[in-house]
């Protein structure tokens, strides 16, 4: 990864909302502890909007068309088939206003933009990535790694990785008396979340 993720529709893995909370999360982490979360529901509100009016396979490509068409800058050439058809470009115009048109919420859905579009960029992996949920064995370790030349990338990847994880064990089943440890390593930062059930008999859940 990141080149693995390329060619992945993630409607496989994700609904609209989950993957508009997971990329959300993704880049939340990446700001200091105690930022503005109004940010954050900014973030998850473009992508779902995008999302939500994608027909097709929503890949990181198409995604990012249609975040650059929710800022008017995408550039639709009537001669040649583009990433996105012309009623989901029609269909993402008229979402333009709902969205908002105020500098915060358009430097924003920018920055969103920029950041999905660079992990659309990245170079294609020789094999295709395969479903969070398939990336290990109750009672064993896996490791899961990614790399790339460019450093912002890689580190996004990083996040994203964390957070899809995080996403699939939610849905998980946990037997009583066990769990799943999720330790990230991002250059210096750890960070790490157990998905378990509470001693006592208590339900399962995701802690950090």
């Amino acid at each position: 990864m990141p080149g693995a993720l390329l060619g992945m529709d993630l409607r496989e893995e994700f609904t609209s909302e989950e993957l508009a909370e997971t990329l959300a999360e993704a880049l939340a982490s990446m700001r200091p502890p105690g930022g503005d979360l109004d940010l954050h529901t900014i973030d998850a509100d473009v992508v779902q909007t995008v999302t939500d009016l994608l027909e097709g396979p929503v890949t990181l490509a198409r995604l990012a068309a249609g975040l650059r068409v929710l800022l008017r800058v995408y550039d639709a050439d009537p001669s040649s088939p583009g990433l996105l058809s012309p009623s989901e470009i029609e269909s993402i115009t008229r979402a333009i206003d709902l969205v908002g048109q105020g500098e915060r919420v358009q430097n924003e859905l920018r920055y969103v933009r920029a950041q999905t579009e660079l992990l659309a960029k990245a170079e294609a992996a020789d094999a295709p990535d395969t479903p969070a949920s398939a990336w290990w064995k109750p009672g064993s370790l896996t490791v899961v790694t990614t790399e790339d030349r460019v450093h912002r990338r890689k580190d996004l990847t990083d996040r994203f990785v964390f957070f899809r994880l995080l996403h699939t064990l939610r849905g998980c089943a946990v037997a009583a008396g066990s769990g799943t440890l999720v330790v990230a390593m991002n250059g210096g930062d750890v960070r790490s979340r157990r998905r378990g059930h509470a001693p006592g008999g208590g339900g399962g859940g995701v802690h950090e």
